[in-house]
């Protein structure tokens, strides 16, 4: 019996040394610094990024993350493969193959927006529903609308012959006024001006449901990087959607969170109708996960909708250019 004792004492003791020994290298392990190059200007398209450092859920994941907006003497790719350290970035689907097929050692991890945000904004008066409804129609476009439009189009049968277009800025005040029919914009951008401005008076028809498969903002690295530290990816992906779920919980402390630490030159109204937007992008139904991979079928439907549509001139290998989790879930 007393030998029992002084065992179970002593398994006590080593357990409690264990526990406090990993707990100091724990404590000790030095954040790993990380630059996330961002595609765009600080706003609530990135806010789980923003909750990931303000929660501390980078910090848990041993990161020391320094967020980056959209670099003005390179591209975003061309920024991140030149870092040196651990880098991650943000672009478009589009971007990232092209870059690709340039010869860019790129993966796709993963998107924050499912599906793209583009789309066409239309007055609830004007009677159009779907692309069907384009013919003959006035469309206001930028300068990379073009394509988009005729993959929309090509869904119901008609081409770009069979509407006028004309280049417009990003006022939807041309809508309003009437010199265009519809006119490209993005869900949480563009429209959210409209509906402030005329509530009520609008609707938006979105690309992705008219063909246009393409999953926006896609967290990127370098293969490289994936191959020397497959476990810090891990941990990064899964702080982004930590932040991720905070900011989509907590939409309004989100966005006060924006305006005082990272752009007080937003307008709170805007960008708090732009992050209700945004959800349905990040959780694309109530039973998916936040910011769930891209599968392989899904980057294939992806790609050929590009190559048909010469945004590529041909196919990228996917092989190495869709992530996959060392640890399946």
């Amino acid at each position: 019996m007393v030998r029992f004792v002084l065992y179970a004492g002593m398994r006590h003791f080593l357990c409690l040394a264990c526990l406090f020994w990993l707990s100091s290298v724990l404590t000790a392990r030095e954040a790993v610094p990380v630059r996330v190059q961002l595609d765009w200007i600080f706003n609530a398209q990135f806010a789980g990024l923003y909750q990931a450092v303000e929660q501390g859920y980078f910090a848990e994941a041993g990161f020391a993350v320094d967020l980056k907006e959209s670099p003005k003497s390179a591209g975003v790719v061309e920024s991140v493969v030149a870092a040196t350290g651990l880098a991650f970035g943000v672009s478009e689907s589009n971007v990232l193959l092209l870059e690709r097929q340039k010869g860019r050692p790129v993966v796709a991890l993963a998107p924050m927006f499912h599906s793209s945000p583009m789309g066409w904004m239309v007055l609830k008066k004007s009677g159009i529903r779907t692309a069907a409804d384009f013919r003959g129609r006035k469309v206001g476009i930028h300068h990379d609308g073009e394509k988009v439009l005729a993959v929309a189009l090509a869904r119901v049968g008609l081409t770009l012959k069979d509407v006028v277009m004309t280049e417009v800025g990003y006022d939807p005040r041309v809508l309003l006024e009437g010199t265009v029919d519809l006119m490209q914009g993005y869900s949480l951008d563009e429209n959210v001006a409209l509906k402030l401005r005329a509530p009520g008076q609008s609707d938006f028809i979105h690309a992705k449901d008219h063909g246009y498969l393409a999953p926006s903002q896609v967290l990127f690295v370098t293969e490289a990087t994936l191959a020397a530290h497959p476990a810090l990816v891990e941990r990064f992906l899964a702080a982004c959607r930590r932040g991720w779920a905070f900011a989509l919980a907590h939409p309004e402390a989100t966005i006060d969170l924006i305006l005082k630490t990272w752009n007080p030159k937003l307008d709170r109204a805007y960008q708090l109708a732009s992050l209700g937007q945004i959800a349905p992008l990040v959780q694309p139904t109530p039973a998916s996960s936040i910011m769930p991979l891209m599968t392989r079928q899904e980057w294939e439907a992806c790609q050929s909708v590009f190559v048909e549509h010469r945004f590529l001139e041909r196919r990228v290998d996917l092989e190495a250019f869709v992530y996959t989790p060392r640890i399946q879930r």
